[in-house]
């Protein structure tokens, strides 16, 4: 999540300078800094320190005589520390459920590692009696039917070989989501046919346009070659 946020701010950092450097410049210039390149870094410094709180107003703010300065102080404190803060804040929250899914896919993945790894670690032996091998799972069809059978049996002596023909001579309970898979296979059969029918359809017409413009060029083939034996 920590990565997570610092990649968000890092996106977001060239919005940042473009909205920051402005204001380093103009309070470079209104303050009456002395002129060079360090003494403007440092009040670039100063004025990234100011979107945490510290403007240490009487110092820098109160003692200048321009009234552009009170101006340029009052949006910076609308840009800087309303929009621009509160945005870093969106944008870090905005990614925290992304990075929770991450972290616990994360988690799950470190979760399986370790316990491969204690696996491994223990003698093929006991590893042959932990291990509860494959099971077979199938579909639930009849059971309810057959345990009511079962039950029947009991009152009035059926035999076991009865009890089996009868399970097998019934018709199995029809599952609605196998029945509509069926459907669903049956329609798009049908429709994958009348497509097939419909390109059959269009390739003969294809071929019959085919011959006709062979018979067409041959008709006009013998036409030049009577024309140049006459």
């Amino acid at each position: 999540m920590v990565w997570s946020t610092i990649a968000t701010f890092l996106r977001f950092s060239p919005i940042f300078v473009l909205f920051l450097l402005p204001f380093s410049v103009t309070f470079h210039v209104l303050l009456g800094d002395a002129p060079g390149l360090t003494n403007l870094l440092r009040r670039v410094l100063h004025t990234v320190v100011f979107l945490t709180g510290e403007f240490d107003y009487e110092a820098n703010i109160a003692s200048s005589q321009y009234t552009l300065t009170y101006i340029m102080f009052f949006l910076y404190l609308l840009v800087g520390t309303v929009f621009l803060m509160n945005l870093l804040v969106g944008l870090a929250v905005s990614d925290t459920n992304e990075a929770m899914e991450r972290a616990t896919k994360t988690r799950i993945g470190l979760e399986i590692d370790m316990i491969l790894h204690v696996e491994s670690c223990f003698p093929q032996s006991i590893r042959r009696l932990m291990a509860r091998g494959d099971r077979s799972i199938k579909r639930n069809i009849g059971y309810t039917f057959g345990h009511f059978l079962k039950e029947l049996t009991r009152w009035f002596g059926l035999t076991k070989n009865a009890l089996r023909r009868q399970q097998t001579n019934r018709d199995p309970i029809p599952n609605p989501i196998f029945h509509d898979l069926s459907k669903r296979r049956k329609s798009s059969r049908e429709e994958m046919q009348e497509k097939l029918n419909s390109l059959s359809y269009q390739f003969e017409a294809l071929q019959e346009q085919i011959r006709s413009i062979q018979k067409a060029t041959e008709n006009i083939s013998s036409i030049v070659t009577k024309e140049r034996d006459s």
